[in-house]
């Protein structure tokens, strides 16, 4: 009997590092990779996105940037990367963002905050942690970032804090998102080189 009592303990061990492994499970505004976002809004809402003078193509126009503003949520804005041609509207990248106009220290702060509550509940195979570079999509060299990133099997969450230049009309903000392998993949490969 003990080795059985055993046996069913080590079972349930097991699924719950399996679960706490898939970061298909990790939610943001109701939203996770590999789900449709047919889920939460309708294709009108998403077509009219789509068209959105601020949705924002990536090279190539393989993957597209759109943005919804949220309501009852920690998140201001929720920040939805699809493929332009899928019918099916599948998330390859969702990301909760606040803005942090003027206070970028307080960014900071939080992005170590929620890295430390993610690798506690979403145990990762490997992370970074607070690294600091200037962003490649600003060419003058006056924009800078820094990230943590937590590494899985089947995707990437990093949290980022963005501090744009003056001459670019963006926000600072900060970013926690949740990337399918295939798109982080086509970040670290396409999108900017």
């Amino acid at each position: 009997m003990k080795i059985f009592i055993a046996v069913l303990v080590l079972i349930f061990s097991f699924q719950t590092l399996i679960k706490a492994e898939d970061i298909r499970e990790l939610e943001i505004a109701g939203m996770s990779i590999g789900s449709s976002l047919l889920n939460k809004y309708n294709k009108i809402e998403i077509k009219k996105k789509i068209n959105d003078n601020n949705a924002f193509y990536y090279k190539d126009k393989k993957f597209l940037d759109i943005f919804f503003k949220l309501e009852n949520y920690k998140y201001e804005w929720a920040q939805i990367t699809i493929k332009p041609k899928d019918k099916n509207f599948i998330i390859h990248s969702i990301g909760g963002q606040i803005d942090y106009i003027g206070n970028i220290q307080k960014c900071y702060s939080d992005m170590n905050n929620i890295f430390s509550i993610i690798k506690k509940n979403f145990i990762p195979k490997r992370f970074e942690e607070n690294i600091k570079i200037t962003h490649k999509f600003d060419k003058t060299g006056n924009s800078k970032a820094a990230y943590s990133r937590l590494y899985y099997d089947n995707g990437v969450v990093n949290i980022e804090c963005y501090d744009w230049s003056e001459e670019l009309p963006y926000t600072d903000k900060l970013l926690v998102s949740v990337m399918s392998s295939e798109f982080r993949n086509f970040i670290n490969n396409v999108a900017y080189e």
